[in-house]
């Protein structure tokens, strides 16, 4: 069986930190009630985006969202999984 590595997710707003999240090896974020994450916004899918920890490091992956998945203030290209640096 893989061990996956261990993180956490700092959820903030406006530069206030709001909350820390341990990750799953799959975390999904988005409005529904059936994601790991849930972020009540209008510019928030159902089904925004996913984290995925891997034995190298967490990916994040935009699925299909309306408004797009950012990284560093880059958009991402949906279904790509890319890597996230620590911090």
């Amino acid at each position: 069986m893989a061990r996956f590595m261990q993180a956490w997710l700092r959820v903030s707003h406006q530069r206030a930190n709001i909350q820390q999240v341990r990750l799953l090896p799959l975390t999904i974020v988005g409005r529904s009630p059936e994601c790991h994450l849930k972020i009540a916004s209008a510019q928030v899918s159902r089904r925004h985006c996913q984290l995925s920890l891997r034995t190298d490091g967490v990916y994040v992956e935009d699925l299909a969202s309306a408004n797009g998945t950012f990284l560093d203030g880059a958009r991402l290209p949906s279904r790509t999984p890319t890597y996230v640096r620590n911090g």
